[in-house]
């Protein structure tokens, strides 16, 4: 009976460190995503379909009118360049097929409570102790329509050390996310 009680305690104790889970560490926190995305309208776009962006710029207690500037600037080309590698088109007239939009905020300008009246969304992300939380909201409006067909938001925190280089590859990663939600939400 011992030997049973000791090779069932061994095999608990053996299951049971193999469950261990590993804590979270500021590194994991920092590279920590949330995503959520809804379609709103049935709406999809072939390939070869024109787009507009439009920046719609939140006022920042934080950062200054020129590095406000250069992050819209940022996110703006690669939300461009992630839709035509899909096979849209940026839109020469100025009038696309649709239209994107596109804010980016911190959670001191505007909460998630703000975020879910508002944009009707939040991904949710975790307020984090000595951590800045930002969001990236994006929508589709249908030009013809003015009916939105799509939104989505990304939170994470922010990145101030970051050089120019990683800083544009997570811009990259963030916005290709978010983008692949639309295309495989359509």
């Amino acid at each position: 009976m011992k030997k049973l009680k000791l090779a069932v305690s061994t095999l608990l104790i053996m299951i049971l460190a193999g469950c261990v889970q590993m804590p979270v560490t500021e590194a994991n926190r920092e590279s920590q995503l949330s995503i959520s995305s809804v379609r709103d309208k049935p709406t999809s776009y072939s390939k070869g379909s024109t787009f507009t962006i439009l920046p719609k710029f939140i006022e920042s207690s934080t950062f200054s009118n020129s590095q406000v500037q250069g992050i819209y600037s940022l996110y703006e080309q690669n939300i461009k360049q992630q839709l035509i590698d899909a096979g849209y088109q940026i839109a020469d007239s100025g009038k696309g097929d649709f239209e994107v939009g596109f804010a980016i905020a911190l959670e001191k300008d505007v909460s998630d409570q703000l975020l879910s009246e508002k944009f009707g969304i939040s991904p949710g992300l975790h307020v984090t102790e000595n951590m800045e939380k930002g969001s990236f909201l994006i929508y589709i409006e249908d030009t013809a329509t003015k009916q939105r067909v799509w939104r989505g938001a990304v939170q994470g925190f922010v990145h101030d050390e970051l050089t120019a280089e990683k800083r544009e590859q997570r811009t990259s990663h963030i916005v290709n996310a978010i983008v692949s939600q639309f295309f495989n939400a359509g």
